[in-house]
């Protein structure tokens, strides 16, 4: 799992792959808000990462929002999926 900051672009990236686990990805997402947020993010589920069950797709999402409550007006966030399976959640929530 990596999660990249670009300071220059204001932007953030979480690529979720095979090495990380959901528990990393929340530890993740509650660092970067406790850091400070940018204004943009990518949530990138690649499609090796590790089955994600629909209850833990739905607590992404919501620790996700805090996120969206503390970062500068207007900003965007934006979640991709390489299994359809995910992309089909991820769009319910």
């Amino acid at each position: 799992m990596l999660v990249k900051t670009y300071t220059k672009h204001d932007f953030t990236l979480f690529y979720f792959d095979q090495y990380g686990t959901y528990s990393d990805l929340i530890d993740a997402i509650n660092n970067y808000i406790d850091q400070g947020t940018t204004t943009k993010e990518l949530f990138y589920f690649d499609s090796d990462a590790q089955f994600i069950t629909p209850e833990q797709v739905k607590k992404i999402v919501d620790v996700a929002k805090r996120a969206t409550k503390v970062r500068t007006p207007g900003g965007k966030t934006a979640l991709m999926y390489g299994r359809i399976s995910l992309y089909g959640l991820g769009r319910v929530y």
